[in-house]
């Protein structure tokens, strides 16, 4: 719609453009040429002129309020799109819960206790294993 809108405007903007030809062929230049004269052809040019301007102000109007449009539909659209995406990958409260649990159970198994005796002895050993000296 808003592209036949524009198409029009620019037909009768070419409207417009053959009737000023009109009138500058009749003489007419400026209000003053209109005003004094008495020819009907060009009185009804200028009221044609008159109707043109008009109807592309109208239809301009017109096409601000499309893309105002547009503009709301593209951002409602951007809204809707990134909501789909975060509820897509949000998790529900029983995934939460499931992933709690097997973080919880992991840190259990893969916790190593180690005593200060035991350190030492460790340490003991990363020294020889990584001197090279293996006695």
């Amino acid at each position: 719609e808003r592209e036949r809108r524009q198409q029009s405007v620019r037909r009768l903007e070419d409207f417009k453009a053959q009737n000023i030809e009109q009138l500058k062929s009749k003489g007419v230049s400026s209000g003053d040429d209109y005003l004094k004269s008495d020819d009907k052809e060009i009185k009804l040019a200028v009221v044609n002129l008159k109707g043109w301007v008009t109807e592309i102000n109208e239809i301009n109007k017109q096409i601000v309020y499309y893309d105002e449009a547009i503009s709301s539909v593209e951002t409602m659209l951007d809204k809707l799109e990134r909501q789909r995406v975060s509820d897509s990958v949000a998790m529900s409260e029983e995934e939460s819960i499931e992933l709690q649990k097997v973080i919880v159970d992991l840190r259990e198994r893969l916790s190593v206790e180690t005593n200060v005796l035991e350190d030492e002895e460790l340490g003991r050993l990363l020294d020889l294993e990584m001197s090279g000296d293996k006695n």
